[in-house]
């Protein structure tokens, strides 16, 4: 037997809209009055709730109550469960009193009409479909944006080296010092216009010398610094050797940089290059290269490998070569 007989108070409409109680609304709010044989217990405030089984937990919630006599009470509730509800087994609990109702029964009716249906700007969303080798390439598409850099660095890296190894890996007899040296002085007994410029030589000779020249220096380079310096343009030469070679002051690489100018000036010119360029030409060469020896370096062993990036430029550019080729700022003394 229930210790609560509960009913619609229809004399309180509290339903959203107007509606009567019995037909009410989702979320709309209505009142039980509840009713006792026997004087009611007194009720916690705080705790009290209705406890309702599983299935039933949307049916029904207890917003408020209060009680209007000894053996009456009024709950107002909400439902949010639309369509016919029967609800059974229901009580009121606090933390020490259970109070169990009537079988409830009442309706609720969607706040849309389903012969009317709201109108919605767009179509539903979904499910999106895509097509799986769409996925693959783009996974593809991303892992080669990835390993390209790493595939250009390693191929610069590979070519780098090559190009070094097909120097070093020559047979010569002395440290690169040394041996620049000894070829500067070969080269002035095979042209001897390189050591009194009063000789005469025709365009090929001094052409070959020329070639000669810029080989000595190159290679001597190479040997020193193991970096390509044939196959690097002037400012990539001297921007790997600022990085690479920090005891080099700039009055040095600046020596270098217009030695290597002045020998891409003597190529340009051809058929007006003079025997007095390549004697002032040799000597140029002969103190950049004394103006490279820090501390020397050994050849031997293997070749050693940089992480950084051969490519790159320069922001200054080469020296202006105008006129005859210019003397060095230190002295040179001449020939051997």
């Amino acid at each position: 037997m229930a210790d609560l007989n509960c009913e619609m108070d229809k004399s309180k409409d509290t339903s959203v809209g107007g509606e009567a109680a019995t037909g009410m609304n989702v979320g709309d709010r209505f009142s039980l009055l509840c009713h006792s044989s026997s004087p009611l217990p007194e009720l916690n405030a705080k705790t009290t709730d209705l406890l309702l089984e599983e299935k039933d937990k949307y049916a029904l919630k207890l917003l408020r109550w209060e009680r209007r006599s000894p053996s009456e009470l009024s709950l107002e509730v909400v439902s949010y469960r639309v369509g016919e509800n029967k609800i059974s087994a229901a009580q009121l609990v606090d933390d020490s009193h259970s109070l169990l109702l009537n079988d409830l029964q009442f309706t609720v009716v969607s706040v849309q009409d389903p012969q009317k249906p709201q109108e919605k700007p767009f179509g539903p969303i979904g499910p999106v479909r895509f097509f799986p080798w769409a996925f693959v390439f783009a996974i593809l598409i991303m892992l080669i944006l990835t390993l390209l850099p790493i595939l250009g660095w390693a191929v610069r890296r590979w070519r780098w080296r090559k190009w070094v190894r097909e120097v070093i890996d020559q047979p010569f007899q002395f440290p690169p010092h040394q041996e620049i040296h000894r070829q500067l002085r070969l080269a002035q007994r095979k042209h001897p216009f390189l050591s009194d410029p009063q000789f005469a030589a025709e365009n090929s000779a001094l052409q070959e010398a020329l070639r000669e020249l810029e080989g000595f220096l190159l290679v001597f380079i190479t040997r020193q610094y193991f970096v390509p310096a044939r196959h690097w343009t002037t400012r990539q030469l001297i921007r790997r050797l600022k990085d690479q070679a920090p005891e080099l002051d700039e009055a040095r690489l600046a020596e270098l940089q217009m030695v290597l100018a002045e020998l891409a000036k003597a190529k340009a010119a051809t058929t007006a290059l003079k025997t007095q360029d390549l004697a002032q030409l040799l000597r140029f060469i002969r103190h950049a290269a004394d103006g490279l020896i820090i501390s020397p370096r050994s050849v031997g062993g293997e070749l050693r490998s940089s992480p950084q990036s051969v490519g790159g430029e320069l922001r200054s550019s080469p020296q202006s070569t105008g006129g005859e080729l210019r003397s060095s700022p230190r002295s040179s003394g001449g020939g051997l």
